[in-house]
């Protein structure tokens, strides 16, 4: 959790319509190993992810059947 200081800087966008701008400021240094504090460091910051939704569970007893339940034939009309 980082704190920061904010402020709303009202402006018009080229058609004349109200836009508003949201700023903000860190009020602390960024702590190394940190994505921001690479980013202030001219470094380029990629954290890699991974999603995986697999039933652990689920799959390791489908894993242990000795052969796959049959599948009921659909009929074609």
């Amino acid at each position: 959790m980082r704190h920061y200081d904010g402020k709303v800087v009202p402006s018009k966008d080229p058609m004349g319509r109200a836009i508003f701008w949201f700023t903000i400021t860190p009020l602390e240094g960024a702590e190394e190993g940190t994505d921001r504090w690479a980013i202030e460091h001219n470094w380029v910051s990629i954290t890699p992810l991974r999603l995986d939704l697999t039933d652990e569970k689920d799959l390791a007893r489908a894993l242990s059947l000795r052969q796959t339940p049959p599948v009921r034939a659909v009929k074609k009309w």
